[in-house]
């Protein structure tokens, strides 16, 4: 019976969890752990003063740093930080995550999330590797603007169309000096935004796997009950871009959602999906039981389905293996 499928999957999903709580790649607001240690010799790359005032760095100071790219983009220089392992699989093909916020504003007050504080470079580069070989191929993280040690103000240029060019210019900057050739992309929740952007603007993006992800800003602002402010109107939105997206050879997109997700609400994503679908794409929207409180945190399970995806899984394998929550009822949705 179906409920019987998914209770079967949902053991086999949190067996899963268990296997790779231990293989962080950052804040992800519980569904993986941050890898400590930080010292004085690998301190936390996140903190309430970066949040607050940004992450200023050189050109030189960029390039005394075992892994970062210096950039130039729209008139300005930016240095993002990376952590690559590759030694595992296919040598030009790489997983790529991007992670979610690392914090925000809460009444007016700027807040670090609880588990972005314990991030450092050293832990970064462990979980790089260790995912690479849980997941058998090259794996690299990469931090967005203002996060994660990358320079920019992470609170004042998300959700930008300036992080989005930030991230296009860093990937071209790691085929180049790493040979790759293309690049299946993981983004969760504010990460995803990021990989929905990108969408319309790349044709070496194999696997695009988008979890719990902010692809239609303005719903889901309204579905949170969020003015629609200065800011949130100046967000580039990438549901509004959708139409620009090609069919490609090896382009798979892929959404994954918890339909009770507090933090991201199920229908801003399931309206970004509908959105590809009436401009004749393909996608696959995958419903899963997230876990956490929130029902927001399915990072890990989205990096074993782009993995997946690499390796050939069909859709019809890829929702026997992973979807362990029913969608909800359209018609029942569409009336709230």
């Amino acid at each position: 019976m179906l409920i019987d499928r998914f209770r079967c999957a949902g053991r086999a999903i949190r067996g899963l969890a268990l296997a790779v709580s231990l293989l962080p790649l950052g804040p992800t607001h519980g569904s993986l752990k941050a890898q400590t240690g930080a010292g004085a010799q690998d301190p936390p790359l996140n903190t309430l003063d970066t949040l607050q005032h940004g992450v200023i760095l050189s050109e030189t100071q960029c390039g005394a740093l075992p892994s970062a790219v210096w950039l130039q983009v729209d008139g300005r220089g930016f240095c993002v930080r990376y952590w690559i392992s590759t030694g595992s699989g296919v040598k030009d093909e790489t997983l790529v995550y991007i992670h979610p916020d690392v914090g925000g504003l809460d009444r007016g007050r700027v807040f670090l999330a609880s588990s972005a504080a314990p991030i450092t470079a050293g832990g970064q580069q462990r979980a790089a590797e260790e995912w690479s070989r849980v997941l058998g191929r090259p794996f690299v993280s990469v931090g967005r603007v203002g996060a994660y040690g990358s320079s920019g103000n992470h609170l004042r240029e998300r959700r930008l169309l300036l992080e989005v060019r930030v991230m296009m210019a860093a990937l071209d900057a790691l085929k180049e000096r790493h040979g790759i050739r293309r690049f299946h992309i993981v983004g969760h929740s504010g990460g995803a935004h990021t990989v929905a952007a990108m969408l319309p603007m790349r044709s070496d993006l194999g696997c695009a796997v988008m979890t719990s992800g902010i692809v239609s800003v303005k719903t889901n602002a309204l579905d949170l009950d969020w003015p629609i402010n200065a800011k949130i109107a100046a967000s580039h939105d990438p549901i509004e871009f959708v139409g620009a997206i090609q069919v490609r050879p090896g382009l798979r997109m892929i959404v994954m959602s918890d339909p009770d997700d507090r933090r991201v609400p199920y229908n801003s994503q399931r309206e970004f999906v509908e959105r590809v679908r009436t401009k004749g794409l393909p996608i696959l929207h995958i419903t899963a039981a997230a876990g956490d409180g929130q029902s927001h945190e399915l990072g890990s399970a989205g990096l074993h389905v782009a993995a997946d995806c690499a390796k050939g899984s069909d859709d019809m394998a890829l929702v026997r293996r992973y979807q362990t929550k029913a969608p909800p009822n359209l018609a029942a949705t569409k009336g709230k």
